[in-house]
């Protein structure tokens, strides 16, 4: 599968972000065969200077260095600050936005499938001991609010009448249900820096994202190149 264009989002989805991710879009040459969006995570919580929706996520770096003082790596974890669930009003627009960018994509190419991944997991448990940061019980507040946010824009889109092939996050672990908050921690869902998806996981659910979207039901069956977009 060949890569013809990828878009970035910067922070939160808010309708400014939204209304530049559609211009982009629109400067795309070529029509893609297939159209790859990931769920808007970023969204869950505000980031460091962005305002306070969901709580603030501020990055730690750590440097790590040798016995003789040389720089080794870098290794980044992410701390979240008083989090709270979204209001259903911050949902709705996130929820809006998203379905405008699947109404722009099939605006400039109506005959292209638009296919979507859910939001992965984050902050699955507590950061740190520091007063005000998240704790395992707020873990709860940022899966309800995680799921909520899929289902109202799952709604916005059968709202304005626009279709997408939906692929849940977990399907990739063979589940057919959303996992509990104890059952992902247990299982090392997310990477040690609290946000990214693990490796273990997050390659079983590319393999998969691949199948589905070159229509292969078996691995191991070549096919050609595809362009895409996402």
């Amino acid at each position: 599968m060949e890569v013809m264009e990828e878009i970035r989002i910067k922070g939160a989805l808010t309708r400014r972000e939204g209304g530049r991710v559609e211009a982009e879009l629109e400067k795309v040459s070529g029509t893609p065969d297939r159209i790859l969006l990931g769920g808007p995570g970023n969204s869950l919580m505000a980031h460091e200077g962005g305002g306070r929706m969901g709580g603030s996520v501020v990055r730690e770096v750590v440097v790590r260095k040798d016995g003789e003082g040389n720089v080794e790596g870098l290794e980044s974890r992410y701390h979240l600050v008083e989090p709270v669930r979204l209001t259903m009003c911050e949902r709705k627009v996130v929820g809006k936005v998203v379905a405008g960018i699947v109404k722009k994509c099939k605006e400039l190419w109506p005959l292209t499938e638009v296919y979507y991944v859910s939001m992965f997991p984050r902050h699955v448990g507590k950061c740190c001991d520091l007063r005000g940061h998240m704790t395992d019980l707020d873990s709860q507040v940022i899966q309800g609010s995680r799921m909520d946010l899929e289902a109202d824009i799952m709604d916005e889109v059968r709202r304005i009448g626009e279709t997408l092939v939906h692929i849940d996050w977990y399907a990739g672990t063979g589940l057919e249900v959303e996992p509990t908050v104890e059952w992902i921690r247990r299982s090392g869902v997310v990477s040690e820096d609290g946000v990214h998806m693990s490796k273990k996981f997050a390659g079983p659910l590319a393999r998969l994202v691949y199948r589905r979207m070159v229509g292969m039901e078996v691995e191991g069956v070549r096919s050609k190149k595809q362009r895409m977009t996402y």
